[in-house]
Order: structure tokens, then C-alpha cells, then sequence
């Protein structure tokens, strides 16, 4: 019940009171993968990133999915190049070829301005249509509009 309820408030934007109930949750079930990554989202929409990709360290170490794909685009996000690197090879020996690693990926060579190997990545998130909708979506966006640029 804390967990849901922690779950409401973050819909309405009230992070701090969403913290305590998901913090409460924890207590009642300590290392709750669903609140750990859950309290990650919290801690970053409150600016509090280094502590929530703290949280995803263990779910990531885990393997879940979800923490290793957050893990990385947070990283990448926050301009922490070298680590997201590293978040997506982690994610891609969980899921090799993942679609949100590649997206992060082709960011990266963006930023080292590496056009034609961000390309390739992008065109590969792109074609991952069923698996990851939203991604796909994105990257192949992105991939239209460097496309266009010279």
C-alpha cells in the first residue's frame, strides 16, 4: 500500500511526500526491487541524481533490466560519458543489442561527434519497432533529422 500510494504522489508531483511512502515501503520490505527503482525516480525528479542512480546500483548489479536501462540514460543525460559507456555494455551482457542502448550509444558518438556510427546505432534502435516502441520512435526521429543536417 505505501508503495502504491508512493507511486500516486510521484504522479502528482508531490516528491517529497512520494519519498517518505516509498521509503516506508522499503522498511516494511527491505530491498523491494519495484520501490528501490521507484525511489530512483523520485530522487531524480527531486535533482537528487547521484543519489538515485546510488539506488539503481543494486537492482543493476542484479541484472534487472529496467535499473540498467535507467542507469545508463541517466548517465548519459548528466554528461557522465565514460560511465554510461560502461551502463550500456552492462546492459547489453544483460540484453545484448537492447534498443535503449543503443539510443544511448549513438548519443554518446553524437557528443564525439562520431555521425556515422551514431547512425548505425540509431538505425539499429530504430528497427526495434515491437520491442521498444517509444525508442524506436525516437531514434529513428533523431536519425531522419541528422539525416537532413550537413
Amino acid at each position: 500500500i505505501w508503495q502504491e500510494y508512493g507511486e500516486e504522489l510521484y504522479e502528482a508531483r508531490d516528491y517529497r511526500t512520494a519519498e517518505l511512502a516509498v521509503r516506508r515501503a522499503l522498511a516494511l520490505q527491505p530491498g523491494s526491487v519495484p520501490a528501490v527503482l521507484d525511489l530512483a525516480l523520485i530522487l531524480r525528479a527531486l535533482g537528487r541524481t547521484a543519489e538515485a542512480l546510488a539506488e539503481l546500483d543494486g537492482p543493476a548489479g542484479a541484472g534487472n533490466l529496467d535499473a540498467l536501462r535507467a542507469r545508463a540514460l541517466w548517465l548519459m543525460e548528466a554528461g557522465r560519458g565514460v560511465e554510461a559507456a560502461a551502463a550500456v555494455e552492462a546492459l547489453w551482457r544483460a540484453a545484448p543489442g537492447d534498443p535503449l542502448g543503443s539510443y544511448v550509444e549513438a548519443r554518446l558518438k553524437l557528443r564525439e561527434g562520431r555521425r556515422a556510427q551514431a547512425q548505425a546505432f540509431l538505425r539499429q534502435a530504430a528497427a526495434s519497432g515491437a520491442e521498444a516502441p517509444f525508442t524506436a520512435r525516437v531514434s529513428a526521429a533523431l536519425a531522419a533529422l541528422l539525416g537532413g543536417q550537413r
